[in-house]
């Protein structure tokens, strides 16, 4: 049986669009000063005591003022373990760990690693294949997202404790976490974790190992920049970043423009150098993987990453086949060689 904590117009309209959804029974509505008797035929009453030995979830619902009422009801419920489920901030953390908060399991991690990245460099694949080993995490783009939903949708919500629930819910049984982050990510992640102002001053790496155990840092990049920048241009324009093999064929319907392309790799020489900026600046020795070695020897990659984070390589390990495909094909080459001559005469102006 459900309680929604919240007799207010949010309830109003939650509760009109979920009207023909299949649902567990709500028993009622709590609010400490009710307005109106129900809300849809459900009845409207000030929490007491009894009322608790019926009731196995708790639903907070309000679009402001979120945190406040969580704490009310957790001051209800007290040592009675009902679970307490927030709208906006619980989805936000089952959207970006991939699981239910009601039935979850944390786990909190004694080493974490980012895998700071530039675009178009084969973060997909590489985040796939670490995450199928069940050794390291799922490294997921957590935060780029989870920074863009909570300020579009101006939510009043601890940051820090949606960070921390991500970690330990996304951490495997060996205790690891693992996030991926490209140079505009980390900067959005810098700003959110400053804003709630309880790291002081720290910025950089002392911030980042402020709120991720053990840090480890794993750069991803790629030798040929000029192909890097086609791959971009294309995705930006399809909206195809990924491709399985069960999904070969699309159609595209692009054409050749030399300053797309151009622009493309103005962004990603920025995004790369601002990572070896951010490297030096705080003296640290990323492991540096290669795209172009990567994608020749997928096995030793993922050994040299279990090394780096001290993970004992399993007894026979192999790898599952790679389930996306490389998206780069004759248009490509066809590109890279026109825009090669391009740039060159480019350079020379």
């Amino acid at each position: 049986s459900v309680v929604i904590y919240g007799a207010n117009q949010h309830t109003v309209e939650m509760l009109s669009l979920i009207k023909d959804v299949p649902k567990p029974k709500i028993i009622s509505i709590i609010d400490y000063n009710p307005k109106i008797n129900s809300i849809s035929n459900i009845p409207i009453i000030k929490p007491k005591d009894k009322f608790l030995s019926e009731v196995d979830l708790i639903i907070i619902s309000t679009d402001r003022n979120e945190e406040l009422l969580f704490k009310n009801a957790k001051s209800l419920v007290k040592e009675t373990k009902i679970p307490i489920i927030r709208i906006y901030h619980d989805y936000l953390v089952n959207y970006f760990a991939k699981t239910f908060l009601v039935n979850s399991h944390p786990i909190t991690p004694k080493t974490s690693y980012i895998m700071c990245t530039v675009r178009r460099s084969g973060s997909v694949v590489l985040e796939s294949l670490l995450k199928s080993t069940n050794l390291v995490g799922n490294p997921k783009w957590h935060f780029g997202k989870l920074y863009k939903l909570t300020k579009n949708l101006q939510l009043e919500t601890d940051y820090l404790d949606i960070i921390n629930k991500i970690i330990t819910l996304s951490s495997s049984k060996n205790k690891i976490f693992g996030t991926k982050m490209h140079w505009a990510t980390y900067n959005q992640f810098e700003t959110a974790v400053t804003n709630t102002n309880k790291f002081g001053p720290l910025k950089g790496d002392r911030l980042v190992r402020s709120v991720f155990p053990n840090v480890h840092y794993i750069f991803l990049k790629r030798n040929n920049n000029v192909k890097q920048a086609i791959s971009l241009f294309k995705a930006q324009k399809t909206d195809i970043w990924a491709k399985t093999k069960e999904h070969d064929s699309h159609d595209l319907t692009l054409s050749y423009n030399f300053d797309g392309i151009l622009q493309a790799l103005k962004s990603i020489k920025y995004e790369e150098k601002s990572w070896t900026n951010f490297f030096r600046e705080n003296d640290i020795k990323p492991l540096t993987l290669i795209y172009e070695d990567f994608i020749k020897d997928f096995d030793k990659t993922i050994i040299t990453i279990f090394k780096f984070l001290d993970v004992k390589v399993p007894t026979n390990f192999s790898l599952p086949k790679p389930k996306y495909k490389k998206l780069a094909d004759n248009l490509s080459e066809e590109w890279y060689v026109i825009f090669s001559k391009d740039y060159a005469k480019f350079c020379k102006k």
